[in-house]
């Protein structure tokens, strides 16, 4: 509705420029992709049950929320936007007649654009709130009661990643300023600087400058991030600028492909190298580039702040792993049985890349509990064909949900469709073992095929 009664007339008026539309709806498009994979989450689990109240949620809760990321980014630049709706509304006629257009329409129910653009910010906050009202209402020997607290958790620390943007402001504009001004070109998938991590939170800007190439002495400049490092140099001039009279405004290219800082080692390089004290090497996947810096105070800074940044993603990813690993425990205390679940392979999936390609792997959940199978490089058709045990703590109300995503490094993973399977219903067909195709929803193609055994004699 957004898009439809404010975006779109506001872009086809001219109303506001590019730029400006930009600033004030940001990244509303991922927001929106980001609640409909949620939404359709929902409706496919309330599918499963038809008109029965649905016993167990707290497990796609735990699964969905932390998906929500888009959020951050979205939040962090509120207060540019709503700067900019305020002067709008004072200085610009030709938005005053918009606004009062946009009251008398019965779709706005007499909102303003301001309050749909505050409505992500609310509802993130108020996850938390209807989280614990559920707990509250759930007895506490309740199969799901674990599951809705983990839950509350993942909610609580979404909530706290959307208030740390809002606070970075700083480091907020200048990664919208790199979006405008650095050129990605050669990169796989869309980059956006001002995102969601994949296991650090939202991304930082760390440190910048200029550097060299050691040998060569190509001019180059340097962004470190928390998660990579990227080098990039200044772009062809544009020919038609001045041409057409228009400004030359500074722009940079990707110079090599962003290096992620847990693949990467970084070395002090001696004077007798290259007759300076100003040089290091970076070494990346068996390949070493060679840098200098104007000093060797900011070589020194460079080389610590590196080490520093490397030292902190792989501290996040072996903790990541060990919360795994002790979720993972504490679930097979309490068991009954163990399932195994052995997925085979994906046919005809969404394309999700410019090149008609995923790279899809396929994340099954049951309870709090996940597994993944292997990312599939550049396929509609993988063969995964992976095992992963899980612990089953109530036969008549667990659920068993797949979902398959196409793999982005700098991004939160694009949506290929999901499905689901209630161990009752697998249970009153026989004792297996079982083999499934299962026809994926919320997109509209693809499958997934299955062999799932479940061992009442022994837990995982």
């Amino acid at each position: 509705m957004v898009l439809e009664v404010f975006y779109k007339p506001l872009q086809e008026r001219g109303i506001f420029t590019p730029d400006q539309l930009e600033t004030i709806f940001i990244n509303w498009q991922e927001v929106l992709q980001g609640n409909r994979v949620f939404l359709r989450s929902l409706l496919i689990r309330q599918a499963n049950f038809e008109h029965q109240p649905i016993p167990v949620i707290g497990g796609l809760l735990c699964e969905q929320v932390p998906r929500l990321t888009s959020h951050v980014r979205f939040c962090s630049c509120q207060l540019r936007a709503t700067s900019l709706l305020s002067s709008a509304s004072t200085n610009n006629e030709k938005f005053r007649e918009f606004e009062q257009e946009c009251l008398s329409d019965p779709r706005t129910t007499g909102l303003p654009l301001s309050s749909f653009l505050l409505k992500p910010l609310q509802r993130v906050t108020k996850y938390p709130l209807l989280l614990k009202q559920m707990i509250k209402n759930t007895e506490m020997d309740h199969p799901d009661i674990g599951n809705l607290e983990v839950a509350l958790e993942r909610a609580q620390q979404l909530c706290n990643q959307v208030n740390e943007g809002v606070r970075m402001q700083e480091n907020t504009d200048k990664l919208e300023y790199l979006q405008k001004h650095v050129q990605m070109m050669g990169l796989k998938e869309a980059l956006f600087f001002n995102s969601n991590t994949n296991c650090l939170g939202p991304r930082k800007l760390l440190h910048e400058g200029a550097l060299c190439k050691a040998v060569s002495g190509r001019e180059l400049h340097a962004y470190l991030f928390n998660d990579f490092l990227l080098l990039t140099k200044p772009a062809a001039p544009n020919p038609f600028a001045k041409a057409f009279g228009g400004e030359q405004e500074e722009k940079l290219v990707m110079y090599r492909q962003p290096f992620f800082l847990n693949e990467l080692l970084v070395k002090e390089a001696t004077a007798e190298e290259y007759g300076s004290d100003s040089c290091f090497h970076l070494s990346h996947v068996g390949k070493v580039i060679s840098l200098k810096a104007d000093t060797r105070l900011e070589r020194d800074r460079w080389v610590s702040k590196i080490l520093e940044a490397n030292s902190l993603f792989v501290k996040r990813l072996r903790e990541m792993k060990e919360r795994t690993t002790a979720a993972r425990k504490r679930s097979v205390e309490k068991g009954v049985a163990a399932l195994m679940v052995h997925v085979l392979e994906g046919k005809d999936l969404r394309a999700a890349d410019p090149g008609g390609k995923s790279d899809p792997y396929c994340q099954v959940t049951v309870g709090q509990e996940e597994h993944r199978t292997q990312v599939i490089l550049e396929t509609l058709h993988p063969r995964w064909d992976h095992k992963m045990l899980f612990t089953l703590h109530d036969m008549e109300k667990e659920m068993i949900c797949f979902t398959v995503y196409d793999h982005d490094r700098f991004s939160p993973d694009d949506f290929l469709g999901r499905t689901e399977l209630s161990v009752s219903s697998l249970w009153k067909s026989g004792r297996g073992p079982w083999r499934k195709a299962l026809v994926l929803q919320g997109v509209d193609t693809g499958e997934i095929r299955i062999n799932l055994e479940v061992n009442t004699s022994r837990r995982v």
